[in-house]
């Protein structure tokens, strides 16, 4: 049960697994429990969960995500725990767990006033399933990109929108950050990545639309311009989707650069690979909400190269617009990698993206809504 002195924040999103919302969701429950709130969390799980009870913050296993007919078996229960746990603020993150958790709040309204928040964190399709997100007391923008997608498609009135940028530990991501010896050592990656030559590294999960196979086209005539490099493509694939993996290693060895471009799946260690790459890349086929590994890449001074769309045509433009490309333009991101091997870009050392300025506004709005509900 709550205490009076503690506004409850309820949390709600699939899973917890590794992904940088719910890296997100759970930065903002620290931040929460520091500031005198008490963070509750409600998902299904997953392989974040574990930190929650080190950091004692309460998590509620639901599956509320999951796309059948028995979540919404969820609605009541949910409900109980709405009331229970003495909600104060309900922040949905993701479509279903919205629907269930607005469906649990509307079964309760009467007996309990609790603010109703949302944050949309990609472009949705456009329908009536994703307006559930725009129907927050306010609603959570993750870039300007996201903003105008919303006032564009939905009938919202803009006020209610906030642009709020996802943000990046800066104790964590600077460039002085340099990997430890024994990294190094234990994977003996002058070996294997011929990391004397430039790394270029392209982080992203194994899926078409992050643009690998532009990233190995873009190598093969990097090659051709008798240019030396060693690329790193970094992401896991899902695991009904691992066809996608063989597939990009098979257009490796057909264009001849097997001994130029390593695969490594899913890592942990993407910071260290980050910050040991000449430059990373960002090649989505399709507008990105944010682009948080843009924002890593360049908290730790390294360049990026992106497509001028989306979150991270906003970042660049911001921070680094010499790495700005036009989309799908490959010869042009071409010319551009050429440029920054030649002729090194310094990457500007002011971050316009801390985590704590995230947190703050978060915040703000959770104090704002309070003290509407307490008029």
């Amino acid at each position: 049960m709550n205490s009076e002195s503690k506004r409850t924040v309820a949390q709600v999103l699939p899973a917890l697994t590794t992904g940088g919302v719910e890296r997100g969701v759970i930065d903002l429950s620290k931040e929460l429990l520091e500031k005198g709130f008490r963070p509750l969390i409600i998902s299904a799980g997953g392989e974040l969960a574990s930190e929650l009870n080190d950091l004692k913050i309460k998590h509620i296993p639901l599956e509320i995500g999951r796309k059948r007919l028995s979540t919404f078996l969820m609605i009541r229960k949910l409900s109980e725990v709405f009331l229970h746990e003495e909600v104060n603020i309900i922040h949905a993150r993701s479509r279903l767990p919205a629907w269930i958790s607005k469906f649990a709040l509307n079964r309760i309204k009467k007996k309990r006033k609790i603010s109703w928040l949302t944050t949309v964190h990609g472009p949705y399709t456009v329908n009536f399933y994703s307006r559930i997100m725009t129907s927050g007391d306010i609603v959570i923008a993750v870039s300007d990109f996201i903003k105008n997608y919303i006032i564009n498609n939905y009938d919202i009135d803009p006020k209610k929108i906030i642009t709020i940028p996802r943000g990046v530990d800066v104790t964590k991501y600077h460039p002085g950050y340099k990997p430890d010896k024994s990294w190094f050592d234990s994977l003996h990656l002058r070996e294997q990545w011929s990391i004397e030559k430039p790394i270029l590294t392209l982080p992203a999960r194994l899926t078409r639309w992050k643009g690998q196979e532009q990233f190995i086209d873009l190598l093969f005539k990097l090659k051709n311009r008798g240019f030396e490099f060693h690329g790193l493509i970094v992401g896991g694939a899902h695991k009904n989707k691992t066809e996608y993996g063989r597939f990009l290693q098979r257009k490796v060895a057909t264009l001849g650069l097997s001994d130029h471009i390593s695969i490594l799946g899913n890592r942990k260690d993407l910071r260290q690979i980050m910050a040991i790459s000449s430059i990373t890349f960002s090649l989505t086929q399709k507008p990105e909400a944010f682009g948080r590994t843009t924002v890593e890449s360049l908290s730790l001074g390294i360049p990026v190269i992106g497509y001028n769309h989306g979150g991270t045509g906003e970042i660049l433009k911001k921070w680094f617009p010499i790495g700005l490309v036009k989309p799908f333009m490959i010869d042009e991101a071409v010319d551009k990698v050429a440029l920054l091997l030649q002729s090194p870009q310094i990457v500007p050392f002011k971050n316009p993206f801390p985590l704590q300025n995230m947190l703050d506004s978060t915040l703000n709005i959770y104090n704002k809504l309070s003290d509407a509900k307490n008029k």
